[in-house]
C-alpha cells in the first residue's frame, strides 16, 4: 500500500509515483496554482481561460454534460435555492428581456431561432413540463377566467372594442385581464393590440404603474 506524502492517507492510485501524490492532493495543488495565476494577473487569466475554452469546445461540452449527469440532483437544489433568493432579480431580467424582444427585431429573430432549436432538441422534456405546468392551481384559475370572458364576449354581455384602449391607434386583437383572483376578474379587462398587451405584462413584471 502506498501513502500520499501530503495527507499521509493510503492511496490505491498514485498520480505521481516519484512524488507519491494522491488524486485529491494533486487536484488541490492544481486549483491552488490556478488561483495564484488568476490573482497575479486576473485579466490575463480570464483571457487565457476564454482562449482555452474556445480552442477546446468539444472537450468542455463533453465534460459539462458528464458533470451534469453525475450531479443532477445537487445542481437542481442549488438552482432552486438561488432562484428563491433572487426572485425579484429574475423577474426584472425577464421583463427587460421581453421588452427587448418586442422592440428589437434582430434580437427577436435570434431569440426565436434559439427557441426553435431548443424545442427540437428537448421535445420530451418540454411536453412533461407543459403537463406539470397545466396542473398548477393558478394556471387552472386563469383558464377558467379566460373561458368565462370568451363566453360573455360570445353572448354579447361584454362588448368588444375596435381600437386598442392604450394607444388608440391599432386594432384591438387581444384581451388583457387586470387580475385573476377577484370574483369579477372576467369583466376586469382591457382590449389591447398585441404590442400594448406585451408592454402591459412587461410593466406589470417591473412593477411600474
Amino acid at each position: 500500500m502506498k501513502y500520499c506524502k501530503h495527507c499521509n492517507e493510503p492511496a490505491e492510485e498514485i498520480q505521481r509515483p516519484r512524488k507519491s501524490v494522491c488524486n485529491d492532493c494533486l487536484e488541490a495543488s492544481r486549483k491552488a496554482t490556478r488561483r495564484r495565476h488568476y490573482y497575479k494577473d486576473p485579466e490575463k487569466a480570464r483571457a487565457d481561460s476564454r482562449k482555452w475554452h474556445h480552442d477546446n469546445k468539444e472537450y468542455c461540452s463533453k465534460r459539462s454534460r458528464e458533470y451534469y449527469e453525475k450531479n443532477k440532483d445537487i445542481i437542481a437544489q442549488k438552482q432552486a435555492r438561488y432562484y428563491q433568493a433572487n426572485k425579484s432579480k429574475f423577474s426584472k431580467y425577464q421583463a427587460i428581456s421581453r421588452l427587448r424582444y418586442h422592440t428589437d427585431p434582430v434580437y427577436r429573430k435570434h431569440y426565436l431561432e434559439r427557441c426553435k432549436k431548443w424545442r427540437e432538441n428537448n421535445k420530451e422534456w418540454k411536453a412533461e413540463w407543459t403537463r406539470q405546468y397545466e396542473r398548477k392551481e393558478h394556471v387552472k384559475l386563469k383558464k377558467k377566467v379566460r373561458a368565462k370572458t370568451r363566453e360573455f364576449l360570445a353572448n354579447g354581455q361584454i362588448k368588444k372594442k375596435d381600437l386598442c384602449e392604450s394607444c388608440q391607434i391599432s386594432k384591438a386583437t387581444d384581451v388583457h385581464h387586470m387580475s385573476y383572483d377577484k370574483p369579477d376578474s372576467y369583466k376586469d379587462i382591457l382590449f389591447l393590440c398585441n404590442d400594448c398587451h406585451m408592454k402591459a405584462h412587461v410593466l406589470a413584471s417591473l412593477k411600474i404603474n
